[in-house]
């Protein structure tokens, strides 16, 4: 009986052991995603000690020595995972990771200065998709008056008139090629700041990015898009986010929409979790054909971010987003529920899906004035995005929107599915 007490005690405190170290070892992955790299080797060298050959744990290592520019404490890790019983996959990651780190190593010896504080980047994609777009809508017919005597007409009220109601769908695909340029600035000073007593990096971030789209039978499409953000983010994992936004849309080489914001965001560690919070101010100025759908839109929104696994986290949020439009009919109030679902399966290949679900009122909601007042808007989107070479990537994407309005007025659908190759300069 004390022998299976004993035992009992000991399978218990390995069970315990083995919990605590993997939560330790998901808590250096999120500080490695958050770019506290120093921190995460800190949990990773002590975890090292117990569990020499757990391969995630060596991985993670050499991550974080390759971030730090550390190559002289990665090459033995590398060495030692050679030892290990490996597949025939897994070696061949192994093998990319060791290729990576060799140049990296000989990019550093080139520049053998302290790191820039300024960083440029440039990327190239190239689209091909198929939008296909169903509207449903009711028809209604009319039959004729209910009281008919002898083929002479009698006095009728509007309740005696008959009509029969049927739906009407239209269907449209149409098939596009794009392509996208997006170039980024990042300055990050040498120094750090401080602020209540806790060091802090600053990152000011810019992106321009110019697309075009050629769609089937119909004029381009061209959009512009430059955001600036600056990024507080403290050795705590607090991070403090400002950022400005522009996108001027084009159609048939002729300005449509100016889509200008500014967005504050805040994000609050919870262990190796992050809650958000973030408020947004936007402002739509449309050409003088559409001018009555010019609007200002205001959205807070609160989202909680947290991992589940190694290669597996998620995002859930609440968004109310209220637009005040120059016209009182596009004016509207709509709550947005969503979330997100991440998967890694390794350091090659990320996919997501994206699911919301939208509820929109109308201010103008009296009967008498319009035909609904209220929408209900489900959207789901899936990709996948595969790194091919250091420099090339190519994906998939697929987004399907579904549109309902209340009384049974209309439903509509948008689906897309689109593939991509990118290259990075």
């Amino acid at each position: 009986m004390a022998i299976f007490t004993l035992l009992l005690v000991f399978v218990t405190y390995k069970s315990s052991a083995q919990n605590t170290d993997f939560s330790l070892l998901k808590q250096a992955i999120s500080l490695r995603q958050s770019h506290q790299n120093q921190q995460a080797v800190t949990i990773l060298e002590s975890l090292k000690i117990d569990h020499q050959d757990h391969k995630r744990i060596n991985i993670e290592l050499v991550i974080n020595y390759m971030k730090l520019d550390q190559y002289d404490k990665a090459n033995p890790i590398i060495a030692h995972l050679y030892t290990l019983k490996l597949s025939d996959n897994e070696l061949a990651k192994l093998k990319a990771l060791q290729k990576r780190l060799k140049n990296k190593a000989l990019t550093r010896l080139k520049h053998k200065t302290a790191p820039q504080p300024h960083r440029f980047g440039l990327s190239a994609t190239m689209f091909t998709g198929v939008d296909s777009i169903s509207s449903q809508f009711p028809i209604y017919e009319y039959i004729g008056d209910i009281n008919w005597q002898d083929g002479y007409e009698v006095d009728n009220s509007e309740e005696d008139i008959l009509f029969t109601r049927s739906e009407l769908t239209e269907k449209q695909s149409n098939y596009y090629t794009a392509q996208q340029v997006k170039g980024y600035y990042r300055y990050t000073p040498k120094q750090q700041t401080s602020l209540f007593n806790k060091k802090n990096i600053l990152v000011w971030t810019n992106k321009l990015s110019l697309y075009r789209q050629k769609i089937q039978n119909k004029n381009d499409y061209q959009q512009v898009k430059l955001d600036s953000n600056i990024s507080l983010i403290s050795t705590t994992r607090w991070l403090f986010d400002l950022r400005f936004r522009i996108r001027s849309h084009f159609y048939g080489g002729e300005k449509t929409l100016d889509d200008t914001g500014i967005q504050f965001l805040v994000a609050i560690p919870i262990k190796h979790n992050r809650l958000k919070l973030g408020l947004e101010r936007r402002n739509k100025n449309f050409n003088k054909l559409n001018s009555a759908n010019n609007a200002a839109v205001t959205t807070p929104w609160l989202e909680y971010a947290f991992v589940i696994s190694t290669n597996f986290s998620t995002n859930i949020g609440i968004q109310y987003r209220n637009k005040h439009a120059d016209d009182p009919f596009n004016s509207y109030g709509n709550i947005n529920l969503y979330t997100r679902f991440n998967y890694d399966p390794n350091e090659k290949m990320s996919t997501y899906i994206l699911l919301n679900y939208n509820k929109l009122h109308y201010d103008k909601d009296d009967p008498e004035e319009v035909n609904w007042s209220e929408e209900i808007r489900k959207s789901i989107a899936l990709g996948v995005n595969y790194q091919l070479t250091n420099n090339f990537n190519i994906g998939l994407n697929s987004h399907l929107i579904n549109n309902k309005v209340d009384n049974d007025n209309g439903q509509d659908e948008w689906f897309r599915l689109e593939a991509f190759i990118s290259y990075q300069f």
